[in-house]
């Protein structure tokens, strides 16, 4: 079995649906609300050990009542608690997500709490379980040290890391070049190229920015419309499987933790994508964030009816 080493970031996300997002001021009924696991880093992990990985997670929680959520949730979905640890005195990281029922489009307020915490000690102190494991993953919401030393260590350890930009972030120049793969969305990739993406050739001119910057391989999430990817040597967009989204919330986080379990499984970068994009389709077909990821049957099968 592949494993996965992700280091980022645990929220306990509530979640409110309404019939749409209210304005500045105002007050919209809700139709209904849900209290599950969230975080980018957390989604992350939970999408790598649906798709068939054994997956470790860096991560810190608070002592406030929250945290027992945390932990039940680290077992519901077999992601390794050795590198969980707990901030006294400091609150579980949240989310307060706000979901459109008309489109399923979504408006997030984040508060970090522990998540803040995980440091540059914390990722050299876990250099060995990086050693051992066939990717790395990360995102931007633990701190910015953090995120640096997992690109020195995986840089030196000829460890492969895939790097989603999210939330955005400036990023110093050697991170980019310690980058085995950079998975921004659209408003992320214009974040870092200065092109805002409208089509296809959009996505070429910003893709050939961040090869410029040292990224090995550019893959950018454009949504609905799919992906599209470049390398030095090819380039391409895997279109999105056609779904009814219920809720987009963790859809990028679904896609990024396929991408790494199958790429780590020996899957060539094409055929990881594909499963990758059926996997997070899939996802936006239900609510929640983690709780919205599909198991690796049905994105397989999902795959296999749509590519």
């Amino acid at each position: 079995m592949s494993k996965i080493f992700v280091a980022g970031s645990f929220n306990v996300d509530i979640t409110c649906y309404a019939p749409r997002i209210p304005r500045h001021g105002e007050t919209v009924p809700g139709t209904s609300a849900n209290i599950s696991s969230g975080g980018k880093g957390f989604n992350q992990a939970t999408a790598c050990a649906h798709a068939g990985s054994e997956v470790i997670m860096l991560a810190k929680i608070g002592d406030d009542p929250l945290s027992s959520i945390a932990r039940n949730c680290f077992q519901k979905e077999g992601v390794s608690t050795r590198l969980l640890s707990v901030v006294h005195g400091e609150n579980t990281g949240c989310a307060f997500i706000e979901v459109e029922e008309a489109t399923a489009e979504n408006r997030i307020i984040i508060v970090s709490g522990a998540n803040a915490h995980v440091g540059k000690s914390d990722i050299e102190n876990a250099e060995s379980e990086i050693k051992e494991s066939d990717y790395a993953l990360t995102q931007l919401e633990t701190s910015m040290e953090s995120v640096e030393e997992l690109c020195r260590i995986c840089e030196k350890l000829n460890k492969p890391l895939i790097f989603n930009p999210a939330p955005s972030r400036p990023l110093q120049d050697f991170v980019f070049k310690s980058v085995s793969i950079f998975t921004p969305n659209e408003t992320e990739a214009e974040f870092y190229t200065g092109v805002k993406i409208e089509n296809e050739k959009d996505a070429v001119r910003a893709a050939d920015i961040l090869l410029q910057k040292g990224v090995k391989c550019a893959i950018i999430t454009l949504g609905k419309k799919g992906v599209f990817y470049k390398t030095m040597d090819k380039s391409g967009l895997i279109p999105a499987p056609v779904v009814e989204a219920v809720d987009t919330t963790g859809a990028g986080d679904a896609f990024n933790g396929a991408l790494a379990s199958r790429l780590a499984s020996g899957e060539n970068l094409e055929a990881a994508m594909k499963f990758a994009c059926a996997f997070a389709s899939l996802s936006v077909t239900r609510k929640g964030a983690a709780d919205s990821m599909p198991t690796y049957q049905e994105a397989e099968n999902f795959m296999k009816a749509n590519y």
